[in-house]
């Protein structure tokens, strides 16, 4: 895989915005070039959603989006301890340019968040960094339309009448994923 080729596959993840279980098979269909136990591996993708969605909806519990956060990012990097996501919000967004991801209008104390998917992530940067590289961008966009999917009528209201959800490591490029609507998450 190369970078081209990466951002192929995470496109038809970000455009086709599948439900959980399609989407994890979407993902396995192109790593196809790669020494993974796939049976395993789905089986942490869908456990690290449940993770996630706890996570996310504990976050939103404590520290409620304001009304004037218009856009969610769920940053990714590599630290010591391995890779990392986290969430950040702004009150601006632009379809063009990825500044109003470094605003950090919402930055909730407990943004970071620790999924056992990040253990295989982090074997797998060491063995293929490119196959790496899909798998933390392609599972964050797969987590956020699902929660957002399910949990839309939670952040869509007369106030915020759309949310914008992106992703992407903090050192290259955001990946806006869709806008999320009372139709559910739909293109931008």
């Amino acid at each position: 895989m190369d970078f081209e080729k990466i951002e192929q596959s995470l496109y038809k993840i970000i455009d086709q915005k599948p439900v959980l279980h399609s989407g994890i098979e979407l993902i396995l269909s192109e790593l196809t070039n790669f020494e993974l136990e796939k049976d395993e591996l789905k089986r942490i993708i869908a456990g690290s959603f449940s993770e996630f969605q706890s996570f996310l909806s504990s976050i939103f519990k404590k520290d409620p989006l304001p009304s004037t956060i218009i856009a969610l990012n769920l940053g990714i990097f590599e630290s010591n301890e391995g890779t990392r996501y986290y969430i950040s919000g702004s009150s601006e967004w632009n379809k063009e340019g990825s500044d109003w991801a470094c605003n950090n209008d919402y930055f909730p104390e407990q943004r970071y968040i620790d999924l056992l998917i990040h253990n295989k992530m982090d074997e797998l940067s060491e063995e293929n960094y490119d196959a790496y590289i899909f798998l933390a961008l392609s599972i964050a966009a797969l987590y956020l339309i699902e929660f957002f999917k399910n949990n839309k009528d939670q952040f869509i209201n007369f106030y915020r009448p759309k949310l914008f959800i992106a992703t992407g490591f903090d050192d290259g490029d955001i990946y806006n994923i869709g806008k999320v609507a009372s139709e559910g998450v739909i293109a931008t």
